[in-house]
């Protein structure tokens, strides 16, 4: 279900057209940008290549949630878009040897990688509580 890019506190149409031009030389199609229509924890974003939408989890439209970390989470899909599943031997790889290299090259990489893992930590947390 689409909703819209323009969430209360970021705009998916504005971050993807400042990463296409930055990253991508304007050359990745925009895909339909949405946000979820519920705060999913589980999954932060997903790429579907079929109906050709991204849809970032609206948890991440908070202001206490950086730009460059929602920024990243989309860059990590517009890579899936220039580099689609490669098929070898039957089974399907989604980050390839070049998607990795490219994806390295996001400035705050580091930084982002180590948000995710706080935010996949708190959410095991939050799972183990309820358990």
């Amino acid at each position: 279900m689409i909703s819209s890019a323009s969430g209360q506190v970021y705009d998916l149409e504005r971050l993807f057209a400042r990463l296409n031009r930055r990253h991508f030389g304007g050359e990745i199609e925009k895909p339909v940008l949405t946000w979820s229509q519920r705060r999913a924890r589980s999954i932060l974003v997903h790429h579907d290549a079929a109906y050709n939408t991204i849809t970032i989890s609206k948890s991440l439209d908070a202001a206490d949630v950086p730009e460059w970390f929602v920024e990243y989470i989309l860059f990590h899909k517009m890579l899936h878009i220039k580099h689609p599943a490669r098929l070898i031997k039957g089974r399907r790889y989604y980050h390839t040897a070049a998607f990795r290299t490219e994806e390295r090259s996001y400035p705050q990489y580091e930084q982002a990688q180590e948000w995710l893992d706080r935010v996949v930590r708190k959410r095991q947390e939050l799972r183990a509580r309820a358990a």
